[in-house]
């Protein structure tokens, strides 16, 4: 268990939807961004060649818009500032040897 910190880099949304009505293709670009974690992993060895793991983590990041193309100026606030954070489960089985 434990808290952490993320740096976010080279963040990028690329839009193509050129193939719908009103639709076009672009890259907008985020700034570089600091996140933060919480981990909670639990694993267990019922035996010597098993093992089995699972967990879960909760991370918190905010975007901020930089810069992008064209049609960059009609991006709402959803895109302008997104919120990217998340909750992952993970599970692993490993034979040990």
């Amino acid at each position: 268990m434990g808290p952490g910190i993320d740096y976010y880099f080279s963040n990028k949304l690329a839009i193509e939807t050129d193939k719908v009505a009103g639709g076009f293709n672009d890259t907008w670009t985020y700034s570089n961004t600091i996140g933060y974690h919480v981990n909670i992993i639990c694993e267990f060895s019922p035996s010597l060649n098993w093992s089995f793991n699972f967990g879960l983590k909760w991370y918190n990041i905010s975007y901020s818009f930089a810069h992008g193309g064209v049609h960059s100026s009609n991006a709402t606030n959803k895109f302008q500032a997104p919120d990217g954070s998340g909750l992952e489960f993970s599970v692993g089985l490993y034979l040990n040897f």
